[in-house]
Formats: structure tokens, C-alpha cells, sequence
């Protein structure tokens, strides 16, 4: 309903820590995730195409704390590096829908692509859209991405096999 959702960008302020990051449960810096931020920032991408406002100060300080992530080269230290580009690749889109990041920077991860599971691949390809990259650029991601897909007499599968620990990133075999 749509007060539940008015509901939840009012607490959204609430699971926001010091560093501009999203948290679970206490909003302290020690417990921030970065792939729940990177998908918050998303989320509210998505929610104002719908019509509602995400609250500024929390999305500006979203914002500011992944251009930081994607600026320095850490990680917690449970993320491998298959992890860590995929949830680069997450806040780079939806930072690319918001206009923070250019094509250039997000260039600057093509590098991470093959370490990226195909949700980070597909969020890569968003940023390359957004940013309006060269098409040959956005084509070469998505033939990547198809190259793991195969036909079946109801529609498409997409297959890959992940490490374990993408559980920590809510992975699942069918959203993946």
C-alpha cells in the first residue's frame, strides 16, 4: 500500500549511519553494507519513478557515502572480489540514474566486469546506459551477460555458478 511505502522512506533516516551509509539493524558505522546502501540508493531510483519522494538528506548523504566506497579500494572483509565488483557495479547504476557518476567512471571498473556475478553485470550495463556510453560499449556488457543464458521451450535461464558467500549479499539462484 502505498502509506507502507511513505512509512518506510520516513525510517529510511533511521537505519542511516555517521557515514552516510545504510545498516540492518543499528545505524552505526561498524554495522553499514555496503550492497544494502548501494540497493537502497537503487531502490529510491525506483520508488520516485513510481511517484514518491525519497526524504533528500538521506539519499545526498547515500549518495556522497558510495561515491566514497567507489572511490577507495575497500571492502568488509567478508566480501571476496566477485562480491565487491558486483556491489560496485550496483551503486554505480544508481548513482548513474542520479547523475553523480559519468561515463568515465564508470569505465574505470570495465576492468571488474568479469569478476561481477550477472546481477552486477546487468547493473554495470544500467550505468552504461544512463551515462549514455557509446553503444558498441553497452552491447559488448549484454553479449557477456547473454553468453550465460540458454533457451528453454518456456523462455530464457540464465546459469552461473556463485561462491557461497553471495548469501551475505541476499543472493538467491532465481534472482540471480
Amino acid at each position: 500500500s502505498e502509506e507502507v511505502v511513505r512509512q518506510t522512506l520516513a525510517e529510511a533516516q533511521t537505519f542511516q549511519a555517521p557515514s552516510g551509509g545504510m545498516a540492518y539493524f543499528q545505524a552505526e558505522d561498524r554495522w553499514v553494507s555496503p550492497y544494502l546502501s548501494a540497493f537502497t540508493l537503487q531502490s529510491f531510483n525506483w520508488l520516485r519513478q513510481l511517484g514518491y519522494e525519497p526524504p533528500a538528506h538521506v539519499e545526498s548523504r547515500l549518495q556522497d557515502y558510495l561515491l566514497n566506497l567507489l572511490r577507495r579500494d575497500s571492502a568488509p572483509e567478508e566480501y571476496s572480489r566477485e562480491m565487491t565488483a558486483t556491489v560496485r557495479a550496483l551503486a554505480l547504476a544508481a548513482l548513474a540514474e542520479r547523475k553523480r557518476v559519468t561515463t568515465e567512471d564508470v569505465r574505470r571498473y570495465r576492468s571488474h566486469l568479469p569478476a561481477m556475478n550477472l546481477f552486477g553485470r546487468s547493473f554495470y550495463l544500467r550505468a552504461l546506459v544512463a551515462t549514455g556510453a557509446p553503444l558498441p560499449e553497452q552491447r559488448d556488457v549484454l553479449a557477456g551477460i547473454l553468453s550465460h543464458a540458454g533457451e528453454t521451450a518456456g523462455g530464457m535461464v540464465f546459469q552461473e555458478t556463485l561462491d557461497p558467500d553471495y548469501r551475505s549479499l541476499l543472493s538467491s539462484s532465481v534472482r540471480d
